[in-house]
């Protein structure tokens, strides 16, 4: 997982698969706003080796906010 940006309105990177199990992988985003959980994003997912996905996530759905804090993992499948 590398990042090229994060902020409180936007993460930006990408996700690789490195290794050749049967797992796939997504990054997941969860935004917080005055200490509550306001939105969550996952990036599509990786499964084969060598595979790169690009990501792009902004904190709100149809009306965008700036997060007071956020927490960014990955999650396996």
């Amino acid at each position: 997982m590398t990042f090229t940006q994060v902020n409180g309105h936007v993460v930006q990177g990408w996700l690789e698969k490195l290794s050749k199990d049967k797992t796939c992988a997504q990054v997941i985003v969860k935004w917080y706003k005055g200490g509550k959980l306001r939105d969550t994003d996952l990036s599509e997912k990786v499964c084969r080796k060598g595979q790169k996905k690009y990501f792009s996530m902004r904190a709100g759905d149809k009306h965008h906010f700036n997060a007071s804090d956020l927490w960014v993992g990955y999650k396996l499948s």
